[in-house]
Protein backbone atom coordinates (compact mmCIF):
# COMPACT_ATOMS: atom_id res chain seq x y z
CA UNK A 1 0.00 0.00 0.00
CA UNK A 2 1.27 2.97 -1.19
CA UNK A 3 0.11 7.01 -0.06
CA UNK A 4 0.02 9.38 -2.66
CA UNK A 5 2.39 11.70 -3.44
CA UNK A 6 2.53 14.92 -5.86
CA UNK A 7 3.35 11.89 -8.78
CA UNK A 8 1.34 9.26 -8.02
CA UNK A 9 -1.68 8.62 -6.59
CA UNK A 10 -2.07 6.14 -3.08
CA UNK A 11 -3.23 2.67 -3.80
CA UNK A 12 -3.36 -0.66 -2.30
CA UNK A 13 -3.61 -4.34 -3.57
CA UNK A 14 -4.35 -7.77 -2.90
CA UNK A 15 -1.69 -10.71 -2.46
CA UNK A 16 -2.73 -14.34 -1.85
CA UNK A 17 -6.26 -14.46 -3.69
CA UNK A 18 -4.32 -16.22 -7.19
CA UNK A 19 -2.71 -19.07 -4.82
CA UNK A 20 -5.69 -19.44 -1.97
CA UNK A 21 -8.71 -19.02 -3.93
CA UNK A 22 -7.92 -19.05 -7.84
CA UNK A 23 -9.31 -15.77 -7.89
CA UNK A 24 -7.22 -12.77 -9.32
CA UNK A 25 -5.25 -10.03 -7.66
CA UNK A 26 -7.03 -6.74 -7.17
CA UNK A 27 -5.49 -3.36 -7.48
CA UNK A 28 -7.43 -0.21 -6.50
CA UNK A 29 -6.42 3.41 -6.44
CA UNK A 30 -7.16 7.12 -5.07
CA UNK A 31 -8.62 6.84 -1.68
CA UNK A 32 -6.80 6.99 1.49
CA UNK A 33 -4.93 3.96 2.55
CA UNK A 34 -7.76 3.04 5.05
CA UNK A 35 -10.40 3.39 2.97
CA UNK A 36 -8.35 0.86 0.41
CA UNK A 37 -7.40 -1.56 2.84
CA UNK A 38 -11.34 -1.77 3.69
CA UNK A 39 -13.13 -1.57 0.25
CA UNK A 40 -10.37 -4.72 -0.39
CA UNK A 41 -10.83 -6.77 2.41
CA UNK A 42 -14.79 -6.67 1.88
CA UNK A 43 -13.65 -8.01 -1.58
CA UNK A 44 -11.45 -10.45 -0.30
CA UNK A 45 -14.36 -11.78 2.41
CA UNK A 46 -16.92 -12.13 -0.84
CA UNK A 47 -14.57 -14.15 -2.66
CA UNK A 48 -13.83 -16.51 0.45
CA UNK A 49 -17.24 -17.09 -0.12
CA UNK A 50 -16.99 -18.46 -3.21
CA UNK A 51 -18.21 -15.66 -5.47
CA UNK A 52 -16.33 -14.25 -8.79
CA UNK A 53 -15.82 -10.95 -9.02
CA UNK A 54 -17.12 -10.05 -12.33
CA UNK A 55 -15.58 -7.49 -15.02
CA UNK A 56 -17.72 -4.47 -15.58
CA UNK A 57 -20.71 -5.79 -13.51
CA UNK A 58 -22.02 -3.45 -10.68
CA UNK A 59 -21.37 -4.62 -6.80
CA UNK A 60 -22.95 -2.78 -4.15
CA UNK A 61 -21.81 -4.60 -1.16
CA UNK A 62 -17.79 -3.95 -1.27
CA UNK A 63 -18.35 0.18 -0.87
CA UNK A 64 -21.01 1.40 0.86
CA UNK A 65 -23.29 3.91 -0.58
CA UNK A 66 -21.84 3.45 -3.71
CA UNK A 67 -21.38 0.77 -6.84
CA UNK A 68 -17.91 -0.64 -7.98
CA UNK A 69 -16.54 -2.13 -11.28
CA UNK A 70 -13.95 -4.25 -12.32
CA UNK A 71 -11.85 -3.68 -15.21
CA UNK A 72 -8.87 -6.46 -15.96
CA UNK A 73 -5.43 -5.02 -16.10
CA UNK A 74 -3.49 -4.75 -18.99
CA UNK A 75 -0.14 -7.48 -18.23
CA UNK A 76 1.97 -4.84 -18.43
CA UNK A 77 0.64 -3.02 -15.99
CA UNK A 78 1.25 -5.36 -13.29
CA UNK A 79 5.35 -5.03 -12.85
CA UNK A 80 4.68 -1.24 -12.74
CA UNK A 81 2.39 -1.26 -9.19
CA UNK A 82 2.94 -5.11 -8.05
CA UNK A 83 6.60 -5.33 -6.61
CA UNK A 84 5.60 -7.12 -3.75
CA UNK A 85 3.47 -9.91 -5.20
CA UNK A 86 5.06 -10.54 -8.24
CA UNK A 87 8.04 -11.45 -5.59
CA UNK A 88 5.18 -13.60 -3.98
CA UNK A 89 4.63 -15.59 -7.07
CA UNK A 90 8.12 -15.46 -7.85
CA UNK A 91 7.74 -13.42 -11.32
CA UNK A 92 5.36 -15.81 -12.62
CA UNK A 93 2.20 -14.31 -14.44
CA UNK A 94 -0.97 -14.13 -12.27
CA UNK A 95 -3.75 -12.70 -13.58
CA UNK A 96 -5.20 -8.74 -11.74
CA UNK A 97 -8.79 -6.60 -11.68
CA UNK A 98 -8.61 -3.18 -11.13
CA UNK A 99 -11.48 -1.88 -8.61
CA UNK A 100 -12.89 1.34 -10.19
CA UNK A 101 -14.75 3.44 -7.87
CA UNK A 102 -17.23 6.32 -9.34
CA UNK A 103 -17.69 10.08 -8.55
CA UNK A 104 -20.21 11.73 -6.57
CA UNK A 105 -22.86 11.66 -10.04
CA UNK A 106 -22.04 7.50 -10.19
CA UNK A 107 -19.86 8.10 -13.19
CA UNK A 108 -16.88 5.74 -13.45
CA UNK A 109 -13.49 7.59 -14.86
CA UNK A 110 -14.10 6.25 -18.61
CA UNK A 111 -18.02 7.33 -18.90
CA UNK A 112 -18.98 10.64 -20.50
CA UNK A 113 -19.13 13.61 -17.94
CA UNK A 114 -17.39 11.99 -15.04
CA UNK A 115 -15.33 14.53 -12.71
CA UNK A 116 -11.79 15.30 -14.24
CA UNK A 117 -10.37 15.06 -11.08
CA UNK A 118 -10.33 11.04 -11.24
CA UNK A 119 -8.35 10.74 -13.92
CA UNK A 120 -5.12 11.50 -11.97
CA UNK A 121 -6.97 9.88 -8.78
CA UNK A 122 -7.86 6.65 -10.30
CA UNK A 123 -5.48 5.77 -13.17
CA UNK A 124 -7.12 3.04 -15.44
CA UNK A 125 -4.60 0.53 -16.22
CA UNK A 126 -6.59 -0.76 -19.03
CA UNK A 127 -6.08 0.96 -22.88
CA UNK A 128 -9.08 -0.29 -23.63
CA UNK A 129 -11.22 1.77 -20.95
CA UNK A 130 -8.71 4.70 -20.73
CA UNK A 131 -9.06 5.69 -24.35
CA UNK A 132 -13.14 6.86 -23.06
CA UNK A 133 -12.24 9.04 -20.01
CA UNK A 134 -13.92 12.01 -20.60
CA UNK A 135 -15.17 12.55 -23.77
Amino acid sequence: MFESTNNEPSFAYTIGLWKTFSHPEIISFGLSIETLQTILNNAGEKIKTGVILKVLEADYDILENYPIKFLTLDKEQISNYFGYGNSFYQFKEFPVLQLVWPDNKVKFPWEINSDERLNWRQPILNKKFEKYQNQ
